[in-house]
């Protein structure tokens, strides 16, 4: 039910919103309802849903089920306590995840966006754009993809921004060619780039907050943070894009690009999941230590997998 269909049989596949919109007519036709996540229950739309079905079993799955307005304890009310939950060292130990090499790499904003910066005042969304845009992260990011890509790695690219990311686009696409694609909310066709990232033939997605969850993405090595919020859980589900275990997979490296002395030094730090995933190690770089990072990266990466 939603995208298009309408079709409610024994066994429904339905999204909340499509479901709110029936829920008079569905709430007494199921036994057993899953809420995926979860975290979303909460929201308004989400809660009509989880408190108007009747049915009598319930489950909830969540990567993150906390929320940063406290109003978790609605999960627990439309589904019943936690019956089962495993941290992150429990799923590298059982194969499912790999550790995380975490990077941050400071750039400086120019005149002209430092000038612009100061005259935002205390405007945290404009403050934060203006941060997000920072036109130094275009080389630093063109820099690491660059290495990333010599290395064998397939990388996603996230940006909060769609025209930072079609600036990045196109950048790479001139610099690497047919193996980058973009990926936005304008974009209609995923899946075929989907099953062309995951046999190999694009090594590079640069995308936005679309990614971010509800999707199903080929697995990535690499995860490059080029702009975002303060959400832990924003940054959970973009790191959980590189970190599923698969054949000769050792590590996920994650890269954030921070504009510094701006407001996203604290939004980084907000977002850090140090705790939620195994971190074995966490690093901080300046823009113009760039190539050390990568050869510090090249380097130690041949060390894991010989």
């Amino acid at each position: 039910m939603g995208g298009g269909f309408d079709d409610v049989r024994e066994v429904t596949v339905a999204i909340y919103n499509s479901a709110v919109n029936r829920i008079a007519e569905i709430s007494n036709r199921f036994d057993m309802v899953i809420f995926d996540e979860a975290h979303h229950v909460p929201a308004d739309t989400f809660k009509e849903v989880a408190f108007k079905l009747r049915a009598p079993f319930r489950l909830a799955l969540s990567a993150t089920p906390r929320r940063s307005d406290s109003n978790e304890h609605l999960i627990f009310l439309s589904a019943g306590d936690i019956v089962y939950q495993a941290d992150y060292r429990d799923m590298v130990e059982a194969k499912l995840v790999v550790p995380v090499r975490h990077f941050r790499i400071y750039v400086d904003l120019t005149p002209e966006e430092r000038r612009s910066y100061e005259k935002a005042g205390d405007n945290a969304i404009v403050l934060r754009n203006i941060a997000s845009m920072a036109s130094a992260k275009i080389d630093v990011a063109r820099e690491i993809v660059k290495a990333e890509v010599g290395i064998g790695s397939k990388i996603i690219v996230f940006t909060q921004l769609i025209r930072q990311a079609e600036e990045l686009y196109k950048v790479l696409k001139e610099e690497l060619g047919p193996i980058v694609a973009l990926i936005t909310s304008k974009t209609s066709d995923r899946d075929s780039i989907f099953r062309a990232f995951a046999r190999g033939t694009y090594k590079v997605i640069v995308t936005t907050t679309v990614l971010d969850e509800g999707i199903d993405v080929p697995d990535a090595d690499v995860a490059i943070i080029l702009s975002g919020t303060g959400s832990q859980r924003q940054m959970i589900q973009r790191v959980g894009r590189v970190v599923r275990a698969s054949d000769d997979k050792v590590e996920a490296r994650v890269y954030e690009v921070v504009a510094r002395n701006t407001i996203e030094e604290a939004l980084s730090e907000e977002r850090h999941v140090k705790g939620e995933v195994l971190e074995v190690e966490c690093r901080k770089y300046l823009a113009d230590e760039v190539k050390r990072l990568i050869s510090h990266v090249i380097s130690s990466t041949r060390l894991f997998t010989q």
